[in-house]
């Protein structure tokens, strides 16, 4: 099994190839939404940002941060850079697609944020806030059993927080 998906995957590579995401400023995502900035969204007494740095394929790089709170509140912040115009554009559309056949429902856009912004709507608990900026995609998850995870409202207040953070450091 691995051997033939090692091979799909080589294949696709040579046919068509991933830009290079050499030329993307690497980001620390905790920096950009901070543990302050989710503690003042959520009302919830959060643990320190946990930071991952994910290469895709040579496609993009994903920087990550997870806050847990005690309250309940879980928030993950994700910036994607690397892609080109054509890959951010691959993106959405696919992200549009997957949200309406496993949620049944489209993601809505939201005005205001980025240069397109979209809210995908997992449950009342859970929810996903994506926004793309350049060719960056910034999007953030919150869900958890606390009041206001998953909402748009917490969701976009959040991101407000990280986008005002990011314009600072994503040059």
């Amino acid at each position: 099994m691995c051997r033939r998906a090692c091979a799909c995957l080589l294949l696709l590579s040579a046919v068509r190839p991933f830009p290079s995401h050499g030329q993307a400023k690497p980001v620390d995502a905790c920096a950009v939404l901070t543990e302050q900035a989710v503690e003042a969204v959520t009302g919830d007494d959060v643990n320190s940002g946990r930071a991952r740095t994910k290469p895709w394929l040579d496609a993009y790089v994903n920087y990550q941060c997870d806050y847990r709170g005690t309250g309940g509140w879980r928030v993950q912040l994700n910036i994607e850079r690397g892609r080109t115009a054509q890959g951010v554009q691959e993106y959405l559309k696919t992200l549009k697609g997957v949200a309406t056949q496993t949620t049944a429902t489209a993601p809505k856009p939201v005005s205001g944020l980025g240069d397109e912004a979209y809210w995908a709507p997992i449950d009342p608990a859970s929810g996903m806030l994506h926004v793309r900026v350049g060719t960056d995609m910034v999007w953030i998850h919150t869900y958890g059993k606390a009041p206001g995870a998953g909402s748009l409202e917490k969701t976009r207040a959040l991101m407000e927080k990280a986008l005002e953070q990011f314009a600072k450091v994503k040059l």
